[in-house]
């Protein structure tokens, strides 16, 4: 009967030891469950708090827009955003003029920056800005023209008034030559 005793004595200590454990694993994981919910709650009152100041911000900024004044440390702020507000005027701005010229066609080829409408380089990376040949639908200078760079010129040029190189003279018509005749 001793071996029976014995081995009673185990599984009720064993069985009261796996209850305890269970008892204590189920307030454990009730402690997670309710600190859980307890740092959502702080979580969603942080976002009403930066609900709340982006909304006291917004009013200070609508007084000092409309002159009021502040101590210096809000007044320091506030010349920091008036200068981000000129910075993006600017940047706008010059988005604005780039997609103009970008629509005129007006960008270099070599790095894509504007380009004056005159240039014959480009001013941000030095290239040599070439001008597209005239479509064929328009018509072809009724004068002479530079063979180097196509502009126009006058008869009595020597040399270019555009690209500098020396003009030739223009050819002069010849006579074909008459065949040999046999008599």
């Amino acid at each position: 009967m001793a071996l029976r005793e014995k081995l009673s004595s185990f599984a009720v200590g064993a069985a009261s030891k796996a209850n305890s454990l269970a008892v204590e694993a189920a307030a454990k994981a009730n402690l997670a469950i309710e600190n859980s919910k307890l740092n959502l709650k702080i979580n969603n009152e942080e976002k009403k708090i930066d609900t709340f100041t982006v909304s006291i911000g917004e009013l200070i900024l609508d007084k000092l827009d409309g002159g009021e004044t502040f101590d210096d440390e809000i007044m320091a702020l506030y010349s920091s955003i008036q200068a981000a507000r000129e910075s993006i005027t600017s940047a706008r701005a010059q988005i604005e003029a780039n997609n103009r010229q970008a629509e005129a066609g007006d960008l270099c080829a070599v790095c894509g920056a504007p380009l004056a409408q005159d240039a014959k380089f480009c001013g941000a990376c030095g290239a040599k800005v070439e001008h597209p040949e005239p479509a064929e639908e328009e018509a072809a200078p009724a004068g002479r023209t530079c063979p180097h760079c196509h502009a126009e010129v006058t008869e009595e040029d020597v040399f270019c008034t555009q690209c500098g190189i020396k003009l030739e003279d223009p050819p002069v018509a010849e006579e074909a030559p008459t065949a040999p005749t046999m008599d």
